[in-house]
């Protein structure tokens, strides 16, 4: 609830940076926590996944490779 109120009274009052509403709710049990911090480790993972695929990507063509798309 604190977050809630910081993000939208504080913002109120605020001159500076402007707070974040929180995007989901915060975990409170281990099992929260555990599930929280998988989650957060697939999308990085996927992140990585994408960006090391845009790079091939770019290489391959710069290379006069084709896409795997174009197969």
């Amino acid at each position: 609830m604190a977050h809630a109120l910081e993000a939208t009274v504080g913002n109120m009052f605020s001159k500076g940076s402007k707070a974040q509403y929180p995007s989901e709710p915060i975990p409170i049990t281990a099992a929260e926590q555990e599930e929280r911090k998988e989650r957060e480790q697939r999308l990085r993972m996927e992140r990585i996944k994408a960006s090391f695929t845009a790079k091939a990507l770019k290489m391959n063509a710069s290379l006069g490779g084709k896409n795997n798309d174009e197969s």
